[in-house]
């Protein structure tokens, strides 16, 4: 456990328990977004957010997504809390797999992994 002795300044943060994976922004952000970002008067560097306003845009619900600051891949998953009353663990993570390659057809998809974790946002 850390302990911060001190002046703590307020801190925002977010919690995700979801079963899911990480995707590189690089898969996901196509010649077309690219293109559009260029246009829209993003800068090489910033490119990542025009990307992010458009992919947070799609809500594709049920699945949850987050970039964290300072990372170049993004959490796609399905959170627990839509685990179904009769749903078993297994057939649970069965579900959070096809959808996310259904939402994701095109993309290599790496390793899928329970995720708990807190990131400063």
């Amino acid at each position: 456990m850390k302990i911060r002795m001190g002046f703590v300044s307020n801190s925002s943060s977010s919690s995700f328990c979801l079963f899911g994976t990480w995707i590189p922004i690089e898969q996901l952000m196509t010649e077309q977004i690219k293109k559009e970002a260029i246009e829209a008067g993003y800068s090489e560097d910033d490119m990542e957010y025009y990307f992010m306003e458009i992919f947070y845009s799609l809500a594709i619900a049920p699945l949850e997504s987050i970039m964290p600051e300072g990372y170049d891949k993004i959490l796609v998953g399905l959170p627990y809390s839509k685990l179904g009353n009769d749903e078993t663990g297994g057939d649970f993570k069965n579900r959070a797999k096809k959808l996310i390659k259904e939402s994701f057809p095109d993309i290599e998809l790496g390793k899928f992994i329970f995720v708990n974790e807190t990131f400063d946002t």
